[in-house]
């Protein structure tokens, strides 16, 4: 008879584990290897927002009786807004009912042509978290990211008005702008290494289609501005490279008397001079060019 030693119990036990570890990681593997989801969509896109899953199954959960489902989550919650359950139609739910083209096939193979969600014209009530998870009756996988839907500002204005007979105010005005943006004021932006202006107002207001309202000022004393002072006014959509300026040249009330006055000569460069005949202030705008979509 021969006699087991624990020397040798030992080895087969750590043999046995080995073996189911390889075992279990080749027979009950699903893995996601890539989670496409839009960084940033444009408000009411035309061409809609595609979200794609994309999982690797070993032969085993390949099979049509492993209990292949996919769900997709919205910003955590524990309800699924979409389910595709292998073999039957995708289900959407939740805020993404009726939002969904259901009949969209990512792939041709049977195990995950219903893995993507092909949103119809996105709106902003869609930003937020997206979770794929993948699972079958032996294991289950998930990854998540985020999605911007970006609405541009309906206008800007930047503008200045007297707030007594020794102040000026310099404000900048955006409206219908998602999500919810960041404005910056210069003075002199030209100079070098010369930052925002620290001391300002800033006033956002979200409106009741979930828009932002946002207004910045900044307070000066009118001896303290040259004959011409240069402001700048730079809107920001943080999470997006989305951004725009506008311009504003202040000529002090008693340059624009001197615009009036024949055969004055005026001590500013010659383009300005001309300007300053016919306006007391211009504002000159540009967008930054960006391809977002």
């Amino acid at each position: 008879m021969r006699t087991v030693t624990f020397k040798n119990f030992q080895k087969a036990v750590i043999y046995f584990l080995i073996m189911y570890t390889t075992f279990e990681k080749d027979v009950c593997s699903v893995t996601i290897s890539e989670l496409h989801v839009p960084e940033v969509v444009r408000n009411g896109s035309e061409s809609g927002a595609l979200l794609d899953c994309l999982y690797t199954l070993d032969k085993q959960e390949l099979s049509k009786n492993s209990g292949l489902v996919v769900k997709w989550f919205f910003n955590r919650s524990p309800n699924p807004v979409y389910q595709w359950i292998h073999n039957q139609k995708p289900q959407d739910a939740g805020i993404l009912k009726g939002r969904l083209k259901l009949d969209y096939k990512a792939s041709n193979n049977h195990s995950s042509m219903y893995r993507a969600l092909k949103i119809i014209k996105p709106t902003i009530e869609l930003s937020g978290e997206y979770k794929c998870l993948v699972s079958t009756y032996y294991e289950e996988d998930f990854m998540m990211k985020t999605m911007i839907v970006l609405v541009p500002e309906k206008r800007m204005d930047f503008f200045y008005s007297k707030q007594d007979s020794e102040k000026i105010n310099i404000s900048c005005r955006v409206e219908g702008v998602f999500p919810k943006p960041v404005l910056f004021l210069y003075k002199d932006p030209s100079t070098i290494d010369n930052g925002p202006i620290e001391e300002v107002l800033i006033n956002i207001v979200e409106t009741r289609s979930g828009t932002y309202n946002a207004t910045t000022s900044a307070v000066f004393l009118e001896a303290s501005l040259a004959s011409l002072t240069e402001f700048d006014c730079e809107l920001q959509i943080p999470g997006t490279f989305y951004n725009k300026r506008k311009t504003l040249l202040y000529f002090p009330d008693g340059v624009e008397s001197l615009s009036s006055v024949s055969g004055t000569k005026l001590t500013l460069p010659c383009p300005v001079a001309y300007i300053v005949l016919f306006l007391t202030y211009c504002v000159t705008e540009f967008n930054t060019n960006v391809n977002l979509f």
